[in-house]
């Protein structure tokens, strides 16, 4: 609000200096149209569509355009932070709060792009995970994690989450898959789930993964 306010006191103050208007420097009026008598195109102006507003400026990567190269020539790169915080309020074994973290890094590749390879891409993806458990540590339960950025990395400092190679036909009715990666991806996996923290939603309910046999990010199957 302070900024508002400090872009309207130029106008204001330019309004209060600005010179008589020209109709009382002129009395004759020669040269003037009356405010009775419009221009004839003023009521046609009036009757013009507004202007669409101009859509919002794109949002901008952190470090500029450094990735534009590479991208144009089929490799993106992604760095990716999630910190999560888990308070416990009430019940559980102790109340508090606890943090985790996630480092993630991507590379994607077109091959199209690279080799002319049309509707090949691949990906291979990096965590690292850091921090404690609430679920664990206060609230005693050891099957839903608060935190989805904690856990099933068995603490490693780098943790391969996935490698594999993706093709898809023209039409996009096949698409084949092969090598490392989180089944879970593509099965039993909803993005409405990750609208809540906890991970008995997200991004698998009831922590599916765990109960039907199949890996769940950052775990992974060959």
């Amino acid at each position: 609000m302070r900024y508002k306010a400090l872009g309207l006191a130029g106008p204001l103050v330019a309004l209060a200096l600005a010179p008589p208007a020209l109709a009382q420097q002129n009395p004759s009026g020669e040269g003037q149209q009356s405010a009775q008598n419009p221009p004839p195109d003023s009521h046609a102006a009036q009757d013009k569509p507004a202007k669409p507003k101009a859509d919002a400026p794109k949002p901008k990567h952190l470090l500029g355009d450094w990735n534009k190269t590479l991208s144009d020539k089929g490799v993106d790169l992604t760095f990716k932070y999630e910190g999560d915080v888990a308070d416990v309020v009430s019940g559980g074994k102790r109340r508090g709060a606890d943090y985790a973290q996630q480092l993630e890094f991507d590379v994607k590749a077109d091959w199209g792009k690279i080799a002319g390879i049309k509707g090949l891409s691949s990906t291979v993806t990096f965590v690292n995970r850091l921090g404690k458990s609430a679920a664990r540590s206060r609230a005693g339960d050891s099957l839903f994690q608060f935190e989805p950025s904690y856990g099933g990395t068995h603490h490693a400092i780098i943790h391969l989450v996935q490698a594999f190679a993706d093709w898809k036909s023209d039409k996009g009715t096949v698409d084949i898959a092969v090598g490392r990666l989180p089944v879970g991806h593509d099965f039993g996996t909803s993005p409405y789930y990750c609208e809540f923290m906890d991970t008995a939603l997200c991004g698998y309910p009831h922590s599916l993964p765990a109960k039907r046999g199949f890996t769940a990010f950052p775990n992974s199957t060959w």
